[in-house]
């Protein structure tokens, strides 16, 4: 952001905005970006802060097996803010101008994260101990329960995510960012609780975080819209949810144990 001003300073072009009285556009510049701003900060909390707790709290051979997990679903959650980005377009203008079509493609987005990352997360939970067998060794074989674990933060961070897009798109960038506020607060209590059982317990922390974000942000996006979604559709949702994380703990236990 200070190298933008440095470099429209350095064009002139910021002091020609001054001196043709242009404070109110400014203004109206600043103010919808100023939450995003905020935003990119609490993104980069709950991303480095755990890490840095279970540095502290485990050791760093602790880190060692949460990276291994990390760098699988990384690809996959870059994949997914790039896609929602693409995405907030349509949905803007759907937004301000057709309210049914908008409906219409918030409920296909929701059901296309909730079900293709319901069944990515299951198929790579269950392969979980192979994937990592196969890309780093035996010796790194104790992640594969924070590889299953990140698999459905991953997930319900992609739905959390998405609804932010919503919001944006809706011009609630305002709440977007007293919800994740709220959420940043929430977690981190959980995030040094989590991380004092190492890698593991780290994954699965951030598991629990991710769903009461998940919460926060639906409580927003359903008091944000003049017509909010059916609660028997947020209840469906939410059951394919569970219920695929009931099916992977399941198949994990075996494993695990």
């Amino acid at each position: 952001m200070l190298a933008y001003l440095l470099l429209l300073r350095r064009t002139g072009w910021l002091a020609a905005g001054i001196q043709l009285g242009a404070r109110n556009e400014w203004r109206g510049l600043l103010e919808p970006a100023l939450p995003f701003y905020w935003l990119t900060i609490v993104t980069a909390v709950t991303s480095q802060v755990p890490i840095l707790f279970l540095a502290i709290r485990a050791g760093h051979a602790e880190v060692g097996l949460y990276n291994v997990g990390f760098r699988l679903v990384t690809p996959l959650q870059m994949l997914l803010v790039t896609a929602f980005t693409a995405l907030y377009p349509g949905l803007s203008r759907a937004a301000t101008s057709s309210t049914s079509r908008f409906e219409r493609m918030v409920r296909a987005a929701l059901i296309g994260t909730v079900g293709l990352g319901t069944a990515g997360a299951l198929l790579i939970s269950a392969l979980s101990n192979e994937v990592v067998v196969l890309l780093f060794g035996v010796d790194y074989l104790a992640a594969g329960d924070a590889v299953a674990a990140l698999c459905w933060y991953s997930v319900l961070l992609a739905v959390s995510n998405l609804m932010s897009t919503i919001l944006a798109a809706r011009d609630q960038q305002r709440a977007l960012a007293a919800a994740s506020t709220i959420y940043v607060a929430l977690s981190l209590p959980i995030f040094w609780f989590a991380a004092g059982s190492g890698a593991n317990g780290l994954a699965v922390g951030l598991v629990v975080t991710s769903a009461l974000g998940l919460v926060c942000h639906w409580l927003v996006f359903q008091r944000s819209g003049a017509q909010p979604l059916p609660k028997t559709f947020g209840a469906a949702l939410a059951s394919i949810l569970v219920l695929g994380m009931g099916v992977t703990w399941g198949l994990a236990r075996p494993v695990l144990h």
